[in-house]
Formats: C-alpha cells, sequence, structure tokens
C-alpha cells in the first residue's frame, strides 16, 4: 500500500512539473514589429524592418534588400516568403519560404531557429535595434559602392 502510495506522489509531481513547463510562455510581442539586425559575416549587418504582416531585410539600408511577407502560425512561429529582391549578392529567391520558431526572448535580442528546404538550422540570434542612425552609419562604411 505504502509503495502505491509513493508510486501515485511521482506519477501526480511529474504531472505537475509538465504542466507547469508548458504553461511557461515565451513573450514574442517585441518581435512582431520594429527595426532589428544581425551579423551575416563580420562587419555585414543586416538591418531589418518589420510590421505584423512583413519584413525587410537590408543589406545597404534602402539601396540592397529583400522584402518578405510574414504569415504568423502561432505566438511564436511563423512562415517567410519572399517576394521582392534587390539585391545582386541575392539570386531569384521569390517565392522561397522558411518556418521560424523563435525560442526566447531577452532585453537584447531573441533567439531563433529556421527551416529550409526542409531541414532545421541551428539556433540563431537577432538584436533589437537601438539606433537605427548609427547601424545605416556602420553598413554605408562596410558596404562601399564603387
Amino acid at each position: 500500500m505504502k509503495s502505491l502510495f509513493l508510486y501515485l506522489v511521482a506519477i501526480c509531481s511529474l504531472f505537475s512539473v509538465s504542466l507547469f513547463a508548458s504553461n511557461k510562455s515565451i513573450d514574442c510581442g517585441r518581435a512582431k514589429k520594429g527595426f532589428f539586425y544581425y551579423e551575416a559575416s563580420p562587419d555585414m549587418f543586416i538591418i531589418i524592418e518589420r510590421n505584423t504582416n512583413f519584413q525587410k531585410q537590408h543589406r545597404l539600408y534602402e539601396t540592397f534588400y529583400k522584402e518578405e511577407s510574414i504569415t504568423w502560425v502561432d505566438s511564436c512561429s511563423y512562415i517567410l516568403k519572399t517576394t521582392e529582391v534587390k539585391d545582386p549578392f541575392l539570386g531569384n529567391e521569390i517565392g522561397a519560404e522558411s518556418e521560424i520558431r523563435i525560442l526566447s526572448v531577452t532585453q537584447e535580442y531573441y533567439e531563433y531557429k529556421s527551416k529550409e528546404n526542409g531541414e532545421w538550422k541551428e539556433v540563431e540570434r537577432i538584436y533589437f535595434l537601438k539606433d537605427l542612425t548609427k547601424m545605416i552609419e556602420k553598413q554605408k562604411k562596410y558596404n562601399q559602392i564603387d
């Protein structure tokens, strides 16, 4: 009888822990609108301009960019679909899709993973942009047009 009681306590404990973990949610709202950036390679900063349904990734702000539509699957997952490309570095990506899952959000950045061509990539970071003017100057410095 005592072992049955301990067994039931253990099962109830596991159930409550898993229920607590599943209720832990990530506040992805900050990632839905605004300006963000990531470092594509050393000294190459990509600025992301995003509203709820679209984003524009700028290699050189307002000169070289890629536009994508956003379809939110849930509060922290969305599908990006390329709708326009104005960048000679990029091929014809129009219609290409990728799935994005936001894994965590901090004050400085959010971490995500993306799925392209059926394969999940490694976790990456996108930073919340605090000063658009400074980032545009960095882009100009490292993307000199001859």
